[in-house]
């Protein structure tokens, strides 16, 4: 059927429109397709944002680390005086800004968060995305077979009353005999039609069913994103030797050093806020990981990093709750790196003596009678499950696609964007629309909105 055909049906079912001699007949329903879609439609904008943001906050870490680099690199100013040769530095060595500080690690620091935010946020955000654009093309492609099917219900249902009255008349055997051929072609392809429909209707519910869960794992990642961008200035903060004195600059003979403005007091007694920012870095390997294990809560940064309470609360074992979203955290002691690279495993076990998890909830019931909830692990392996096929070919193929960038921002569904005013102020300026990482070419960052 073509697009007039489906206009038609639609404009029939929109002003109630039965089928003669069927008072019962219903349309078919996609309806709690389309109700699930119009909720992760929603989702998927704040998704766009939080995309948008991390990657701003990357750039500004990126360019604010740059711009110290080369601060910690340049020259210190020297004192001058006559000489009978004319003017001339007081010392002949020029002294650096950064005395004492490793500043070569502050780009790998930039490499390893842009990398992290890239792996642990950006990409899971990006295969739910990815995932919600497939199902929502799919579900336009399967409410056209929907018209189809109830345009060709009607004319085969017009044909099989035809074909009675006929009969009943005792009309020509020619006449009915092919009218009796055309029901018979418009039934057989009504049925076609409808298994075609329940088919796609099922596998995009299923899909549906898997982006739900999946969104459930959201709220690790955003912690994610929190924690690799603390633990990137801890590390920053760390490549300074604040133990090493800076070399005092040489002064004409009878100059008062004493009489400077500028008093260097802030981190005068910094020995105490050092370690606890030693420990906000190793705090993730302490615990047992940067998230306390893949997709897990605690463990890692709420137990002995600064992410709660200055790494003052016990370790205490994670429970893991990774879903299709990703994966935040490395249970392995993988040296000072708290961005090593996830190998596996599970939550960090408790500390002998470790208190009670203050984060936990209350306990939940383990009677019989009450239906355990699926984990949100469920979803790294979906399939099965209330009857369930495996998730279809098509949305597992698009969710995988996802881990490739793609550099072109073209959602249809902006018209309902609560964040548009936010996303107004690039249009003057769109070079300065945080959709990559600064200064390179789009890797892990240009994420098709």
């Amino acid at each position: 059927m073509g697009a007039l055909g489906r206009f038609g049906e639609k404009v029939k079912q929109a002003f109630g429109c039965g089928i003669a001699g069927e008072k019962d007949w219903k349309p078919s329903s996609n309806k709690r397709n389309n109700a699930m879609l119009k909720e992760c439609k929603k989702f998927a904008h704040c998704l766009r944002a939080l995309k948008n943001e991390v990657l701003a906050w990357g750039n500004v870490a990126e360019g604010g680390l740059g711009t110290m680099k080369t601060m910690l690199e340049s020259s210190l100013p020297r004192a001058y005086h006559e000489t009978a040769m004319g003017v001339e530095p007081l010392s002949t060595t020029e002294e650096i800004v950064g005395q004492g500080v490793r500043c070569d690690q502050l780009p790998a620091t930039v490499d390893d968060m842009k990398e992290q935010l890239s792996m642990q946020v950006l990409e899971p955000v990006e295969q739910w995305l990815s995932g919600y654009r497939i199902i929502k093309d799919r579900n336009k492609k399967c409410e056209r077979v929907r018209l189809d099917l109830d345009a060709q219900t009607r004319e085969a249902t017009v044909l099989t009353e035809k074909y009675n009255k006929q009969v009943a008349k005792d009309d020509q055997a020619d006449a009915v005999e092919s009218l009796k051929f055309k029901m018979q072609i418009a039934e057989d392809k009504k049925q076609r039609l409808s298994e075609r429909y329940n088919e796609m209707e099922n596998e995009i519910y299923h899909a549906l069913l898997i982006q739900v869960l999946d969104s459930t794992a959201l709220r690790e990642h955003i912690a994610g994103a929190i924690f690799i961008m603390q633990t990137t200035f801890n590390k920053a903060y760390l490549s300074f030797n604040l133990n090493q004195p800076v070399e005092p600059p040489l002064m004409p003979a009878g100059f008062d050093t004493s009489n400077r403005l500028v008093q260097s007091t802030l981190l005068e007694n910094s020995k105490t806020l050092r370690m606890s920012m030693a420990r906000a870095s190793l705090g993730g390997v302490e615990g047992g990981g940067m998230m306390g294990g893949p997709g897990s809560v605690g463990g890692g940064s709420m137990g002995g990093a600064s992410m709660a309470h200055g790494g003052a609360q016990p370790a205490y074992g994670g429970k893991p709750v990774g879903g299709g979203l990703g994966k935040i955290g490395d249970d392995d002691d993988d040296g000072e790196n708290p961005f090593a690279k996830p190998s596996g495993g599970g939550g960090a076990a408790a500390k002998p003596g470790a208190e009670a998890n203050p984060f936990a909830g209350p306990a939940k019931s383990t009677s019989p009678d009450v239906a355990k909830k699926p984990e949100a692990g469920a979803a790294k392996k979906p399939g099965g499950g209330a009857g369930l096929p495996a998730p279809p070919a098509w949305y597992t193929e698009a969710r995988e696609k996802a881990r490739a960038p793609n550099e072109t921002d073209d959602d249809s569904d902006d018209g309902g964007n609560p964040f548009a005013s936010s996303a107004a102020k690039y249009a003057s300026n769109p070079s300065s629309r945080p959709g990559t990482w600064r200064g390179q070419r789009p890797s892990m960052g240009a994420f098709k909105a």
